[in-house]
């Protein structure tokens, strides 16, 4: 019956099926779970604190600050930061269901939609992240609505919709406002899609359209907003903790040319 279902109405029942079965953790985890990230993100957003920075994505930044400053219009922090995470929740089970929708449609295995669903139940990291006030989930749920959209499209054996080429667009800016790298994961990918020639204008179009939005936000609405740019110390933190712990670990490796082209950059000693 429940298969039967699922044929008949895929999002909707895949959707509910998922909200349903995480009515408990989304109660456990009220109002959210928060991390060293979302205070710095809340200080810049809600309290001024510091001022805006693209150290974190700045629409994330200021799309948390709405919520919570909305929750504090009517009395209940609390219920602002509960309205964030399940906005996000909602998306990411609507992007869920939608990629069950899409293996109905191309008439796969009933068990493949079935284990999709089941797989999305049960694993803890996926419940863990429902609720997180992080960028990681908002950013996850356009990059899985960006490859469904892009396999729709270029797909021969299922039926091209307007909305699919929407949400192709929604995915594009979502990856872009949710996380600085989405702009290489976005172009990457549809510079394959310009090998498939049925695609390829479509595929160009996108490309141009994330390149520009990225460069509006960053060389133009960004700076009007006065806007820290994001340190490059992020970036750095991983090699250099990785050349610190291979010195450490393994100093007799190490020879003394490279001795002297680390002390350049850091102290060796």
């Amino acid at each position: 019956r429940y298969g039967g279902l699922i044929i008949r109405y895929p999002f909707q029942t895949g959707f509910l099926t998922l909200l349903i079965f995480n009515i408990p953790y989304i109660i456990f985890s009220y109002p959210g779970i928060f991390m060293g990230d979302s205070a710095t993100q809340i200080a810049q957003s809600v309290f001024h604190t510091t001022g805006l920075s693209n150290h974190h994505p700045v629409m994330h930044t200021l799309f948390l600050g709405a919520c919570l400053s909305f929750g504090g219009m009517i009395g209940s922090w609390n219920f602002g930061a509960f309205l964030f995470c399940l906005i996000q929740t909602v998306l990411m089970f609507a992007v869920m269901a939608y990629g069950v929708k899409t293996l109905v449609e191309i008439q796969a295995n009933r068990w493949a939609y079935l284990g999709v669903i089941l797989y999305y139940i049960i694993h803890p990291r996926i419940s863990a992240y429902l609720f997180l006030v992080s960028k990681d989930i908002l950013y996850a749920d356009f990059v899985v609505l960006f490859y469904i959209a892009f396999f729709r499209l270029i797909q021969n054996s299922v039926p091209k919709r307007k909305r699919d080429f929407l949400l192709m667009g929604i995915a594009v800016l979502g990856m872009i406002m949710a996380r600085h790298d989405g702009i290489y994961v976005i172009v990457l990918t549809l510079l394959l899609g310009l090998l498939y020639k049925p695609f390829r204008k479509k595929a160009a179009c996108y490309i141009a359209l994330a390149v520009f939005t990225s460069a509006m936000l960053n060389q133009v609405l960004y700076p009007l907003m006065d806007v820290t740019p994001g340190s490059i110390r992020e970036m750095l933190s991983v090699p250099f903790q990785q050349t610190a712990r291979y010195v450490k670990y393994f100093e007799d490796d190490v020879t003394e040319e490279e001795k002297q082209v680390i002390d350049k950059v850091l102290d060796y000693d």
